[in-house]
Order: structure tokens, then sequence, then C-alpha cells
């Protein structure tokens, strides 16, 4: 699976240096000589592989460090959040790593038990692994503005902009059969967030913005559960 999926993105298994954390099979696939307790923290074992596979990758430079799965990720970064948290999302490198980056992914063995569909995200993490190696290994740390708690003024004239673009992103937080808030991003690096929902003026802008049919187009996360809950509980459709 993963020969095919590296091909699929243009890599050459042949260019990358495959290695693991435990040099061993772990006895029926044990790993807690390794990585023991709920918390997932590395053993005195687990630490002097993790120094080895340190040493390792010093000598062959990488660019970019490709984790499969919450193990190895663990290993090499000390990060002991789930995987399916992380994944895709780039880890710079402490003193010690002789890498600009790191990209957390999937292991090929979760989706090889049943999640299938997860195959898409790994692909999706290869790609990201190979565009970052292109340009490096320097990952660009992107500039977002966020919104928050704005005043009536300023929610005004973000719907005014919201109308004019050609595609905006949408999205709710609910609670209790209530929208405790709404985003609306012009950009994928400029966003507002806008609390005030009930207010009449705030359900009137947004009924508007979202019912226009020469509106823009609308991109969302949840768009199904967003779509039905507006209309069930404000009318809006």
């Amino acid at each position: 699976l993963l020969d095919t999926l590296l091909r699929d993105k243009g890599i050459e298994r042949a260019d990358c240096y495959v290695t693991n954390l435990v040099k061993e099979h772990p006895f029926r696939n044990d790993i807690s000589p390794w990585i023991a307790g709920p918390a997932a923290t590395l053993t005195a074992q687990g630490k002097d592989a993790a120094e080895y596979l340190r040493c390792e990758l010093a000598l062959h430079k990488p660019k970019v460090i490709i984790t499969l799965g919450a193990s190895a990720k663990l290993g090499l970064t000390g990060d002991a959040r789930p995987i399916t948290k992380v994944r895709g999302a780039p880890i710079l490198p402490d003193a010690h790593l002789a890498a600009s980056v790191v990209v957390p992914t999937l292991h090929p063995a979760h989706i090889l038990r049943g999640a299938w569909m997860d195959r898409y995200l790994l692909a999706a993490d290869l790609a990201k692994a190979k565009r970052l190696c292109e340009a490096g290994g320097r990952a660009a740390v992107p500039q977002r503005a966020l919104h928050i708690s704005p005043t009536e003024a300023e929610m005004d004239a973000w719907f005014a902009l919201a109308a004019k673009q050609e595609e905006i992103g949408f999205d709710i937080e609910t609670s209790n059969n209530t929208c405790t808030c709404f985003s609306i991003a012009l950009t994928p690096l400029r966003a507002m967030s806008i609390s005030r929902v009930e207010a009449p003026g705030t359900l009137a802008q947004l009924r508007r913005l979202l019912s226009a049919s020469t509106g823009p187009r609308i991109v969302t996360q949840n768009g199904n559960y967003d779509t039905t809950f507006l209309r069930k509980f404000y009318n809006i459709k």
C-alpha cells in the first residue's frame, strides 16, 4: 500500500530511506517494552531506541521525515497527541533532529485493518511531504487573520465583503439547539467569528448572504448538518 501511494504521488521508493523506531518485530505486536501506559510514554528501552534512530537519521541528513503512525511520531518528536489530531501538520524539529521538518501521518497498517477511506489522508500527507522536500524542507508558517468579537460596524463591513466574493468559507458551532457562533472566511487566511447570532440584524444579514441566488459559492466543513440546523431553528434556507 505504501509503495502504491508513493508512486501515485510521484515519489520513488528508491529515493526514500525507510527505517523503524524499533529494530525488531515485537512479540505479538506488543510495543509496551518501548512505549507504555495510557499516556503513551517512552520507556527506558524506548528512549534508547529513539536516540539510536536520531543518530541513524543524522547520517542521512534528510530534508523531510515522514513518521508513519503514533509510535514513530512519539519516538522521534516526543509528541504524544493522537495521530489523527496532528497528521499532516508539519512539526518543526528540535536541536537534535537531523531534518528541517517532520510530517506525521497514519500507518499503512491502520488502513489495511479496515479504515480504507483513510488512504486518502495518507496520500495527501505524502503529497505535502513531497512539496516540503521540493522547497528544501522549509515549512512556511501561514499568517492568519482571525477576527473575534467584532464590533457591529466591523461585522456589517465583513458581510458586505463576503457578499462580493466568488467563494467564502462558512461554519457554525452549536449547543443545546442554539447556534453559539458562526464564522465566515473571505480567504483561507482571513476569517471572522461572530457570536451575536440572536441579534435581529445579524440573522437578517446571514439570511441574505446564504440565501442569495447570485451570492458567493459557500464552502462548508459539515454542510449537511449546518444547513439542516439553520433551516430547522432559524428558518434560514
